[in-house]
């Protein structure tokens, strides 16, 4: 059983790992100059879009992953 330290520490991380994917999918959602401004409060170096319409990958839409300086 964790700590109720921990606990609380790890409840933080998943709470401010949703607000980051919740701000990238609104910045991909958004204007080229807004989503610039999001990703820029984000710290995000880098933006991976993966499309699967033309790989044929199983699912449908788009995936994003962005990687920031933690």
């Amino acid at each position: 059983m964790l700590s109720s330290e921990k606990r609380k520490l790890y409840v933080e991380v998943i709470h401010e790992l949703m607000l980051s994917v919740h701000s990238s999918i609104q910045a991909m959602a958004s204007s080229e100059d807004r989503a610039y401004e999001i990703m820029r409060e984000l710290d995000v170096n880098y933006v991976l879009v993966i499309f699967g319409g033309l790989t044929g990958y199983a699912s449908d839409g788009e995936f994003i992953t962005h990687c920031c300086n933690l």
